[in-house]
């Protein structure tokens, strides 16, 4: 649905995007996250066709941004951080005025409307609409047309939490109607709850990305005697498995992995002080990846 590849941005001396590629499937929730300066929002604009990349393609439901920038802009809805709506219209004259700039058949707001849960706010001004439900007005908007991609950019950044929880079930049931969902997040719960697989950027370079589905990882943490001397039992599990400063061993394994280690300790004769296990967040692996990224560039 969504083909990134070698795509570059370069304003002045400041190079924002330094060859990324990703590719998002139709009807995956996709999410991209990273620090601040890592070249989100450049991204999002190439992808809007608001910036112009200086190399690589964008494709978006087979239309190449470089081709057909309108027809592949059609195929995006947008949903910004905070609405660009008139506070003195109306819900209904907001989505309507949206609906002839689009082209669209002012009889499908009332249809985007139910869609999202916001018919009964149609008649009333948009200043008056609570930050959720002016929210919920913008997916409406951004539905105009049923584009296949949906584009979120920080979409619960001021949210309260009752607001953001809706919210989130908002988007998780648009994409269990097959929409592609690409989400743009500081909040990594936001990102953790919605996506199937998350690019983490760093300094305009894809650092990581992480598949969210499936079993939840954990990390075993052990105590035993004298950590140091442990390369034997711990070389045949790799880079998973690491010892800290502190005297402790570290394994992201699978279960029957994190079995593995502890019997290979105990017939090797070590003391196990004790044993831990937590689950490892979005937040844990993001930390990670950042980490052996910027160690990779020292």
């Amino acid at each position: 649905m969504i083909h990134v590849h070698d795509l570059a941005k370069r304003y002045g001396a400041v190079e924002a995007v330094r060859g990324v590629s990703f590719s998002v499937e139709a009807g995956e929730t996709f999410g991209i996250i990273g620090p601040n300066g890592a070249g989100k929002s450049t991204i999002l604009k190439m992808l809007l066709g608001l910036v112009r990349p200086d190399r690589g393609t964008v494709t978006v439901d087979g239309v190449d941004l470089r081709r057909d920038p309108v027809a592949l802009r059609a195929r995006i809805g947008y949903v910004p951080q905070r609405d660009g709506f008139d506070e003195a219209a109306t819900g209904r004259e907001a989505l309507r005025f949206l609906a002839r700039l689009r082209r669209v058949d002012p009889a499908e707001v009332e249809t985007r409307a139910r869609e999202v849960g916001v018919e009964d706010l149609l008649d009333r001004r948009i200043g008056t609409l609570s930050g959720g439900q002016r929210q919920r007005m913008s997916v409406a908007a951004a539905l105009l047309g049923d584009p296949p991609v949906l584009l979120l950019d920080e979409p619960t950044a001021s949210l309260d939490p009752r607001a953001t929880a809706e919210f989130r079930g908002l988007v998780e049931r648009l994409a269990e109607e097959g929409r592609t969902v690409l989400l743009c997040s500081h909040l990594l719960a936001d990102v953790e709850r919605l996506c199937d697989r998350v690019l983490v950027l760093l300094d305009g370079r894809v650092a990581a990305t992480e598949t969210l589905g499936g079993p939840v990882p954990s990390r075993l943490e052990i105590r035993v005697d004298d950590p140091g001397s442990l390369n034997g039992e711990l070389r045949p599990f790799g880079e998973a498995v690491r010892r800290t400063p502190d005297g402790r061993v570290i394994a992201e394994l699978s279960p029957a992995d994190q079995v593995r280690l502890v019997l290979a300790l105990a017939q090797g004769g070590r003391v196990i002080h004790s044993l831990e296990t937590r689950r490892v967040s979005l937040e844990d692996r993001f930390l990670r990846a950042v980490g052996n990224e910027n160690e990779s560039h020292d």
